[in-house]
């Protein structure tokens, strides 16, 4: 008050705590108890709504932030904006690239296709115009083509190299002395990982101990002849891509580092030359609280780690390069996916990596637009500059949501960790099949969830747009070209082409000065000597995405009205009043829309026979009567009766979740199935359209 020498006291009101908080924020719910506002993650967390400082306070982890990001000994520094192109032929590539410079980025990503990784494919880049499998590169002019007038000494320069470490890279540094390219200035992150891809394809070219080689004599020559190439580059998406949980993809990528760090160790390369000089390539989800967590643990057990096998605090500190996931994009209303993977690279940017790449939002059914591509760089821009995220150091530091879900992740990952260990490591638990078991449980508890739209994948399982149902095909198949990108069994063929390579004859030098004389990706490969172990094999993971299974039910369902000429049809029958309903005549829609199905709302009516009656003048192939919870068990009975009685075949479905005491009932009265919120919507609209007439 205005004159007043009185201050305001805060003592005078009583203090609330968090206990307050959550009696008041249960009170607004239907169960009213405290134990309905946590969620369960699939990681095995109940996920509270709110976090306080009480839940903190025990932990020890805050004091390594921000001192495990890489912006805190150099200041403020923006990340680095990576542009990728999937094309095949190697000038398509070299125009995206260069396009994307222009636009702003600062970093490149090469994609060799998997026959180039893993140097079984005769493929001709002629051939291969307007593919989107991943970059032709089998000879040095390939890759002069493709990094043809690129400023290699200031743009960092990213490839994955699948299983073996020499030919591609080999290859590269030919055209790059072709070009006169200063190799001590390049940076960036070029190299293999076995374990990935034997995770991800099921089979290696070689024995594991061969390819281990390969890493060390790769590595060797970067440290005397480029060493600001980190040789090692660990493919982590693996474990994203193929449906982990956070804890998961954490224990398998130090597993994997591990065993890494060992193999070098054993090819006597001290820990100081190899912790430095390892990248990782991490997939970010769209589950901002839980992924950013899961950057800030592995930073922290990446450290543990490197200590662990003497590692100095110089070189604790891990390099991830970030890309957006692919399991929750969509072919289905796919400006979407510029939302979701704006969150990602969100993500990517508060967890501090150290470069982050936006895969285009309509890259999923095909080859990507222009327009996608410049929006992926704008997202980026647009964080960097207008956000300011490239001018603060730890965005995500003093959270205490984000503290609790860290420390929480890191123990529950180290543990696994030690698990996989205590089996003998990651290659182990690879050949036994428990990685793969243990995923394949995860995954298909998101497939479930995702099929009873637990968890809401806008515009494919929920909030579905109708009005682009006559344009829908399947998305052509297509092989990625990173080692998360097929779910097949290795075939007897896949090796056939194949040399194994003994330690004495890795010579880098020597492959290069063959690429120089015109040696092309297989005549590198067939001067390496075979070894007499037999190289392993195991069942891949599976590479999953969630919104393949509506995305199919939608093809088909657009495939019916091209044949017929129009598309299946639903009617909402309302026995009641309007208002009352309109929820749940909106849910019903959404929910067979999903499959593909075009529904319309009759006019309310005040009895279930005249509901009947304009449901069957409407002319639908499907009937779903909606009406409130009390009246259905008046309501069924004579609702079907009528129909049934005119239209004997009619499929109907009721509104709502039946009790239990009347269900059996209600279905010999003629309900097919019912539709509520948890309803397997996948598996009710799939059966729907495998009925006869019906999108079949």
């Amino acid at each position: 008050m205005a004159g007043s020498s009185r201050s305001l006291q805060f003592d005078e009101f009583p203090p609330a705590t968090h206990e307050n908080w959550l009696s008041a924020a249960a009170s607004l719910l239907r169960t009213g108890t405290p134990e309905s506002l946590s969620t369960a993650t699939l990681e095995g967390l109940d996920l509270q709504p709110l976090y306080s400082a009480e839940h903190s306070a025990g932990l020890q982890h805050p004091e390594f932030f921000p001192a495990l990001l890489p912006r805190a000994d150099t200041g403020s520094r923006p990340w680095l904006i990576v542009q990728s192109s999937a094309l095949a032929n190697p000038m398509d590539v070299n125009r995206e690239l260069l396009e994307g410079i222009r636009q702003g980025s600062n970093a490149i990503q090469l994609v060799p296709d998997r026959d180039s990784m893993s140097g079984t494919g005769a493929t001709r880049r002629e051939d291969a115009a307007g593919s989107q499998s991943g970059n032709v590169l089998r000879s040095a002019d390939d890759f002069a083509l493709a990094l043809d007038s690129l400023p290699l000494e200031k743009t960092t320069l990213l490839m994955q190299c699948g299983a073996h470490s020499l030919p591609l890279p080999a290859l590269l540094v030919a055209a790059l002395r072709q070009q006169a390219a200063d190799l001590p200035d390049l940076r960036g992150a070029i190299g293999a990982d076995p374990l990935a891809w034997l995770a991800s394809r099921g089979n290696l070219p070689a024995t594991v101990d061969a390819l281990y080689d390969e890493q060390a004599a790769w590595l060797r020559w970067t440290q005397e002849c480029a060493p600001g190439i980190d040789a090692i580059f660990l493919d982590c998406c693996v474990w994203h891509e193929a449906g982990g949980h956070a804890v998961q993809e954490i224990a398998c990528s130090l597993a994997n580092a591990t065993a890494t760090l060992r193999a070098m160790l054993a090819r006597d390369i001290g820990i100081e030359e190899i912790a430095p000089r390892m990248a990782l390539s991490m997939s970010v989800g769209g589950d901002i609280l839980l992924e950013l967590s899961k950057l800030r643990a592995l930073r922290l057990l990446w450290a543990q780690m490197i200590e662990a096998f003497g590692g100095s605090p110089a070189c604790q500190l891990p390099t991830i390069h970030a890309r957006t996931g692919r399991r929750n994009k969509s072919a289905l209303d796919p400006w979407n996916n510029m939302l979701r993977s704006t969150l990602e690279a969100l993500t990517g940017a508060m967890g501090g990596c150290d470069s982050v790449l936006i895969e285009p939002f309509d890259v999923t059914p095909g080859p990507s637009s222009d327009l996608a591509r410049r929006h992926a760089l704008n997202q980026q821009h647009i964080l960097q500059h207008e956000a300011g995220l490239a001018r603060t150091l730890d965005p995500a530091g003093g959270s205490w949501t984000l503290e609790v879900l860290t420390d929480w992740l890191a123990r529950e990952a180290w543990s696994m960790f030690q698990d996989i260990e205590g089996r003998g490591g990651l290659l182990a638990c690879l050949l036994n099949g428990s990685i793969q078991r243990d995923f394949a449980r995860v995954a298909q508890q998101r497939f479930t969830r995702n099929a009873r739209r637990r968890d809401v994948q806008v515009g494919s399982n929920q909030f579905v747009d109708d009005r682009n149902f006559e344009a829908i095909d399947l998305p052509e198949s297509r092989s990625d070209s990173g080692p998360a990108s097929t779910n097949r069994r290795p075939s007897e063929s896949d090796s056939g082409n194949l040399q194994e390579i003994p330690r004495a004859e890795c010579s880098f030098d020597t492959m290069v000065k063959s690429a120089e004389q015109g040696a092309g990706l297989k005549e590198l490969l067939q001067t390496m000597s075979h070894e007499s172990a037999e190289s392993p094999r195991i069942s891949p993971l599976n590479v999953i995405r969630l919104s393949a299974p509506w995305e199919a039910l939608r093809a088909n369902a657009s495939a019916h009205q091209r044949r017929g000429s129009r598309a299946v049809r639903v009617c909402i029958a309302l026995c009641g009043e309007a208002a009352p309903l309109h929820a749940r005549a909106s849910f019903v829609s959404d929910f067979f829309g999903a499959g593909g199905f075009e529904c319309t709302v009759g006019p309310a009516r005040g009895t279930a026979e005249e509901a009947a009656a304009t449901a069957l003048s409407a002319g639908a192939d499907l009937i779903v009567l909606c009406a409130r919870d009390g009246d259905c068990s008046s309501a069924v009975p004579v609702f079907c009766n009528v129909v049934k009685k005119r239209q004997p075949d009619a499929l109907i479905y009721l509104a709502g979740r039946p009790p239990a005491e009347v269900e059996a009932a209600w279905r010999e009265a003629g309900i097919v199935d019912f539709v509520y919120v948890g309803a397997d919507c996948l598996s009710i609209n799939r059966s729907l359209q495998q009925r006869p007439g019906l999108a079949s």
